[in-house]
């Protein structure tokens, strides 16, 4: 009975150890309501959000813009970029030529694409229909990837198993001169990440370990 009783508290005793080697999950979401002003070709505005206190390895990312408008949404550029440098093109020659007023946008990888000549509050994946050229200072330059369907990326391709922590920015550009935009709210960040997870040698020191404490009570058992 005994031997039974002291067997399973090294057993949960062994799991707890290799559980915080392996880490937890952690998700949260950050925002930045300063309004961003879309400006005219040849130079971009951006908005930056500080993350800090997740796990190193990113899971999931979504992204959503708050009060957006625009007198031609199709001439407007999005483009997110993580703390490591990588960056993905959220919006791109989406919703045709007609005015908008205010709406939300989220980008997730598991919705389906933005219309080409309706943009409607709603949760979209990343889309561009069409070259974006370039982000100028400080903005990513052309240092970002494209999303469908003028490219393949997606945030998860581009985001995930980097670390979270550290500065987020969003850029915007306008590629027509006289339309004009803004996103009123800002914008949200929701991040999954996770530990990195432990070698495995440590698991396996974990492991050892445990065999040795279970081994060393039942000798000392009479």
């Amino acid at each position: 009975m005994h031997r039974s009783i002291y067997s399973n508290r090294v057993l949960l005793w062994g799991v707890g150890v290799i559980a915080a080697l392996t880490g937890r999950a952690t998700a949260a979401m950050f925002s930045n309501s300063a309004s961003i002003v879309i400006p005219g070709p040849g130079s971009s505005s951006g908005s930056s959000i500080s993350v800090s206190g997740l796990g190193n390895s990113i899971t999931s990312v979504s992204v959503e813009i708050e009060s957006f408008t625009d007198t031609d949404p199709n001439s407007v550029g999005l483009v997110v970029v993580g703390p490591t440098g990588a960056a993905l093109a959220l919006l791109g020659a989406c919703g045709g030529s007609q005015g908008i007023s205010p709406i939300n946008v989220a980008f997730s990888d598991t919705a389906s694409s933005i219309p080409l000549n309706n943009l409607v509050s709603g949760t979209f994946k990343p889309t561009q229909y069409a070259s974006l050229g370039s982000f100028p200072s400080p903005g990513p330059g052309l240092a970002y990837n494209s999303p469908a369907t003028f490219g393949s990326s997606t945030l998860a391709s581009t985001f995930d198993g980097s670390n979270p922590n550290g500065t987020w920015s969003l850029y915007a550009i306008d590629s027509v001169s006289g339309s004009t935009g803004e996103i009123s709210n800002g914008w949200n960040l929701q991040v999954n990440a996770v530990p990195e997870p432990a070698s495995f040698s440590l698991i396996a020191v974990a492991g050892a370990l445990l065999a040795c404490r279970r081994r060393r009570h039942v000798r000392a058992i009479p």
